[in-house]
């Protein structure tokens, strides 16, 4: 990413950032937004998994590492288990790497497991979406001359 691992940090903990990521074939309604990156904090969402079918999904931020990692985990929603780590890896003053490690179960026993192939597909589909997303908006950021900012962003209520 063309920002330092602070800058990308404080970018995900920014108003907005959220649901910048939300990818255009998703179906999502932010019931609570994030109100940081901080150990605790929440966010609802209402999913729809298939046509007429919507799911509560909230989720906590833990393992927080201030400008360098953030975790959240499902407290109840869609999957049989979910942990998300995204992992910010300095690579220089001015760049670094953004790294998304996922642990889930897939609901509904064997079922769930037969459809290992297709949750694969589709979360690899979801995070190049993100991270495409995340580059795009932080290049607008920077070439409208709002870089300078990223490092404001606060973790305040």
């Amino acid at each position: 990413m063309p920002v330092s691992a602070e800058q990308l940090f404080a970018w995900h903990a920014s108003a907005g950032a959220f649901e910048k990521l939300i990818p255009p074939w998703q179906r999502v309604e932010l019931l609570r937004p994030p109100q940081g990156l901080r150990d605790g904090d929440r966010v609802l969402l209402r999913v729809r998994l298939c046509p007429g079918v919507w799911k509560l999904w909230e989720a906590e931020h833990f393992g927080v590492i201030e400008g360098r990692r953030f975790c959240d985990r499902q407290l109840r929603g869609p999957f049989g288990r979910w942990e998300h780590t995204h992992d910010f890896v300095p690579r220089g003053e001015h760049a670094c790497e953004l790294v998304d490690r996922v642990a889930y179960r897939a609901p509904f026993g064997v079922l769930g497991r037969l459809a290992q192939p297709f949750l694969r597909r589709e979360l690899a589909r979801l995070f190049a979406h993100r991270h495409a997303a995340t580059r795009a908006h932080l290049e607008a950021e920077l070439a409208a001359g709002a870089g300078a900012g990223f490092g404001a962003a606060s973790n305040a209520r």
